[in-house]
């Protein structure tokens, strides 16, 4: 698959010239250690930001537990730590609360709690509106992003209609966290594992990914079709969505000021995607 090569080679260029003056990755990112550990109840959950050291520490703890001279003290109390990094892990813990879900639909403080979690992972908060390039005639069009429990709907909102018209689906992704949970039937992708001469720029080593379903067309939209996709979380404003069997993908942010459609969406709403 080209998608690697063709993500931070067309999109890294799209980012750093169409969206320069509002650099979304970088600023919002690491303002703060503070933001380190969240505050839920009585466990700490960690940022997203550094969820991916507290996962490398898991995994690097699973491997010791198949050590040839390993003693069983020394296993105890590492699956203890296990046990407690994957508390700190908002989507193994929202995984383990759907779990109970399952069994027991209608409780409320679980679905007050899984909600908790939720809030605290970015592909649950991509709703409202986002700007792609759909054509390489350099025209952005709007999406409106909502949530029907784990699936994520992605509606065009402008754009020329020639193949998905304003008002129909564009693409689709179910976020179950199917990594963690032995209830979610959805397929498990892992992470996209970047080199290191990305990470300098995206600060991000591993960018979650899901599986979805992009709609495709004919002018008119005649014969239309879902093909295989994935959307991949490039950090907690930006995102890509990869039309597979094409390797067609588009690079979505917040809407910024300067590109904002007034006449459409009213004011711009400065307190939700200004810096």
């Amino acid at each position: 698959m080209m998608l690697l090569g063709l993500f931070f080679g067309m999109h890294l260029m799209l980012f750093s010239n169409a969206f320069s003056v509002v650099s979304f990755a970088a600023q919002r990112k690491y303002a703060a250690a503070s933001r380190l550990l969240y505050s839920a109840g009585e466990n700490s959950i960690c940022s997203y930001d550094y969820l991916d050291s507290v996962r490398d520490e898991i995994d690097e703890l699973r491997i010791s537990l198949y050590e040839a001279d390993i003693d069983d003290v020394s296993v105890s109390g590492i699956r203890e730590k296990i046990q407690e990094l994957e508390k700190k892990d908002p989507e193994f813990m929202y995984a383990a609360i759907s779990d109970q879900l399952v069994k027991s639909p209608d409780d409320e403080s679980l679905l007050k709690e899984a909600e908790n979690y939720r809030k605290q992972l970015p592909h649950f908060n991509l709703g409202g509106l986002w700007i792609g390039r759909y054509a390489e005639k350099g025209v952005y069009d709007f999406i409106e992003i909502s949530y029907e429990g784990n699936e994520l709907t992605a509606i065009k909102k402008t754009g020329d209609g020639r193949s998905i018209p304003v008002g129909e689906v564009t693409f689709r992704a179910d976020l179950s966290p199917s990594c963690y949970s032995s209830e979610a039937s959805s397929e498990c992708l892992l992470p996209m594992v970047l080199p290191d001469e990305i990470v300098s720029r995206w600060h991000n080593k591993k960018l979650a990914r899901f599986p979805g379903e992009g709609q495709v067309a004919n002018d008119g939209f005649i014969d239309s079709e879902w093909v295989q996709g994935d959307l991949i979380m490039v950090d907690k404003n930006s995102f890509v969505f990869v039309w597979e069997p094409f390797d067609y993908q588009i690079f979505f942010v917040r809407p910024p000021k300067h590109l904002w459609n007034e006449d459409l969406f009213g004011p711009y709403p400065e307190a939700e995607y200004a810096l």
